[in-house]
């Protein structure tokens, strides 16, 4: 099913339309068959079955303050290239100090901890990192 709205053009295979119409929750009901498929990760050509990414959730504790000040310039050209690339849903950092948090799309928990651990912070000893699969609700 070929659908347009302001500009936005998806090619959504008739099933996942109907299952998107259903859990789908966004504010603007006519967006409503989109909103999930874009927040979600699906992804996918010509009318080709699209694919659920999965969530992983990255907690980067802060271990050396002084490392983590010295390598930030280096962290946030990670974080934009991994943004870029469709790798990160959600970023941030913890408003105490004691670190941030990640949330990656990945296919595996094994691919989203090897693309943690290319993060500076992580390979300098910075900041600890833990990372854990997330089940995404959209309420």
């Amino acid at each position: 099913m070929k659908s347009s709205h302001a500009g936005l053009i998806l090619l959504v295979p008739s099933s996942l339309h109907q299952q998107l119409k259903h859990e789908a929750r966004c504010a603007d009901l006519s967006l409503n068959k989109y909103c999930l498929a874009l927040l979600s990760g699906r992804t996918g050509n010509n009318n080709q079955e699209f694919e659920l990414m999965k969530y992983f959730v990255a907690l980067l504790m802060m271990k050396d303050t002084a490392k983590n000040q010295e390598l930030r310039p280096q962290h946030l050209e990670f974080l934009g290239q991994g943004e870029k690339a469709g790798k990160i849903f959600a970023r941030g950092r913890f408003t105490d100090g004691a670190g941030g948090m990640i949330i990656y799309k990945a296919e595996s928990l094994e691919g989203a901890i090897k693309t943690a651990e290319g993060d500076p912070y992580v390979k300098s000893g910075a900041r600890s990192l833990e990372v854990h699969e997330w089940d995404m609700k959209l309420s």
